[in-house]
């Protein structure tokens, strides 16, 4: 029986992005798959995506089979800490210390010195995933803690559709190139070139969306503010003493006195009305008196 003979690497590409499955010939079955596998990734050896390259943690890198092992989760966290105004420097440099040992990046700061409710710090940070909660714990050691809120998104579904895109994109870059190789005229030349353009900017800007989620799921978004004065609810927190028990007893004094005061404004005039008409009743009752006796 005599044997045809195997597509070359240019059909096979095209097939591929037509859909079809090349058909390599009866011997050589292992060998055209390894050519096939070959040519497919070519392009992503070259401009490596972040499917292919290694977690920044130094685990194994993430793997865009429908069957994920690890899920993609982003977290953020803000917390406020309460100081008092000749603190606020020291505080800071404590946070300073407890992103530098998480390892972390602080993205903006701002301190301002002055009285209570004028000093204050702000940070916005990136600590990574794996070590926010010791961070979190290193934060809340600092100074009083006012607020501490956590959330988490979970971003495996958008991480596995944009990398699975990215690859598709891929492999139509790998089929253009084919196609521009074979190319024998100036106009085919050219309209393989536009349509390869187009198809990198679109791997390029997938490449970046997916660099962006795994920079989600790897480095998680803190916001710190350390503020001064009273808590906005008015309270400053812990058990009631005696210190507290004069203020309100000289709060209720006071209300005291001045519901009196609005009392007496109040009563104030009736009174110098009643005194006028005692004051007359006497007088007519003593000219009365006066006539009655001539």
């Amino acid at each position: 029986m005599e044997k045809s003979a195997p597509p070359s690497a240019g059909a096979r590409i095209e097939e591929q992005t037509r859909g079809a499955a090349p058909v390599p010939s009866p011997g050589r079955a292992s060998n055209a798959e390894g050519e096939s596998s070959a040519s497919v990734h070519r392009f992503s050896r070259e401009v490596p995506s972040a499917a292919s390259a290694p977690a920044r943690d130094g685990s194994a890198p993430l793997s865009y089979a429908p069957r994920l092992s690890r899920r993609q989760v982003e977290r953020d966290a803000q917390i406020v800490l309460g100081a008092d105004p000749v603190d606020v420097r020291s505080d800071a440099a404590k946070v300073f210390d407890a992103v530098h040992a998480a390892e972390g990046i602080v993205l903006r700061s701002s301190i301002t010195d002055g009285g209570p409710g004028e000093a204050g710090a702000e940070f916005r940070l990136l600590i990574p995933s794996a070590k926010l909660s010791d961070a979190l714990a290193a934060f809340s050691a600092i100074d009083e803690v006012r607020l501490r809120h956590e959330s988490t998104q979970d971003i495996t579904a958008p991480t596995v559709g944009t990398g699975e895109r990215l690859q598709d994109s891929s492999a139509r870059i790998d089929g253009l190139l084919a196609q521009l190789a074979q190319a024998t005229t100036e106009d085919e030349r050219a309209a393989v070139e536009a349509e390869l353009r187009s198809e990198r900017r679109v791997a390029a800007a997938l490449r970046s969306r997916l660099d962006d989620l795994r920079r989600r799921a790897t480095l998680s978004q803190v916001s710190l503010r350390i503020e001064t004065g009273e808590r906005p609810d008015g309270g400053g927190g812990g058990a009631w003493g005696f210190g507290d028990g004069i203020d309100d007893a000289g709060r209720i004094l006071a209300i005291a006195a001045g519901v009196t005061i609005i009392a007496l404004a109040i009563l104030a005039p009736f009174a110098l009305l009643a005194v006028l008409a005692w004051t007359a009743r006497r007088a007519w009752l003593r000219r009365a008196r006066t006539q009655a006796l001539t």
